[in-house]
């Protein structure tokens, strides 16, 4: 039996009408896709979105009074649905399998989630590409359709992530470059610390819980940790709190390349030479990817290092001021 599929778009509403050639089958006419998020979704909340579209970060950081609040993580991209089944006889579908990935060809794919509901919940969805979705409609064992193929950009720059319990965690991919690529996404994370002293209450309160180890390592795959603080820092504090292994597990490997931030520049601190010269080496090597990199903060030496990463790999001046000043989202202190 073939199958035409056209769509239709009535104020925001897709509706998928199945014509089908045997008269004899009497299947379901339409296919209703009702979500505000359908083909706009957004990993942005209203004020993160209003922030990586302005035209002046510094600004819109101090006109919204950003600052000491844990505002950083990103938001579920959510698509509902609804089937309309007309006179047709049929019940609700027995199953759905939604399907979304980075191409319109869905050779690449990217998940695939088979439920019974009418909705998914989309997590750390990357930033500056097009994802396609459809849904797969199952009425019995014989009789299915597919929808037509929908796209939408989960955002345009600042790729953060909601990892339970860490802050100012976010890709530094996603940017454009100069020569009109794009820097890879899902290869180097930066965040704040991933373990605490709890017994300190002036400590930055950043460390995942079991969902968020949960999202780096099965979701995000991370398979090195880069930890900038130092066993011993100036003050004789060991800001890293006796950690010799990953707190994201055995999986993850853990090494620890101790950078200084205080009283010169961090880039050019002679401190810093040999961590700086260790980083780059072990961004040779592929095996260590995905990498989460971190300090206390996540702002400072993380920060420089990501501003330099990004730079070198073409991304604009202005992108990377943005990247840097997304910090303020997070409750660092």
């Amino acid at each position: 039996m073939k199958k035409n599929i056209s769509l239709l778009s009535l104020s925001g509403v897709f509706i998928l009408s199945l014509v089908a050639c045997s008269k004899s089958l009497n299947i379901p006419n339409e296919l209703a896709i009702t979500s505000s998020r359908a083909g706009t979704g957004t990993i942005h909340t209203e004020l993160q979105e209003g922030y990586a579209n302005s035209d002046n970060p510094a600004f819109y950081i101090s006109q919204n009074d950003i600052c000491f609040e844990s505002i950083s993580a990103s938001v579920d991209v959510v698509i509902n649905w609804d089937v309309d089944l007309g006179d047709s006889g049929y019940s609700s579908p027995t199953k759905y399998i939604f399907e979304i990935a980075e191409n319109n060809t869905f050779n690449k794919e990217l998940k695939t989630i088979t439920t019974k509901k009418q909705t998914v919940s989309l997590s750390n969805l990357k930033v500056n590409i097009d994802y396609s979705y459809r849904i797969t409609a199952y009425y019995d064992s014989t009789h299915q359709f597919v929808s037509e193929t929908y796209t939408f950009k989960a955002g345009e720059k600042v790729r953060n992530i909601n990892a339970e319990g860490v802050e100012n965690i976010r890709d530094i991919g996603g940017y454009n470059t100069e020569n009109g690529k794009k820097i890879k996404q899902g290869m180097l994370y930066r965040s704040a610390q991933l373990n605490y002293d709890k017994k300190d209450e002036d400590a930055i309160k950043s460390a995942p819980t079991s969902k968020g180890k949960n999202t780096l390592v099965k979701e995000l795959k991370i398979k090195t940790e880069v930890d900038l603080r130092e066993k011993s820092n100036s003050k004789g504090k060991d800001e890293t709190i006796g950690l010799t292994k990953s707190p994201l597990g055995s999986s993850v490997n853990y090494v620890n390349l101790p950078m200084r931030w205080g009283g010169n520049p961090i880039i050019t601190n002679e401190f810093n030479k040999e961590s700086l010269k260790s980083f780059f080496e072990l961004l040779t090597d592929e095996s260590n990817y995905p990498i989460v990199f971190h300090c206390i903060q996540g702002k400072d030496r993380t920060g420089a290092l990501a501003y330099v990463l990004g730079t070198l790999c073409g991304a604009s001046y202005e992108d990377m001021l943005k990247d840097y000043l997304f910090s303020n989202f997070a409750n660092i202190g």
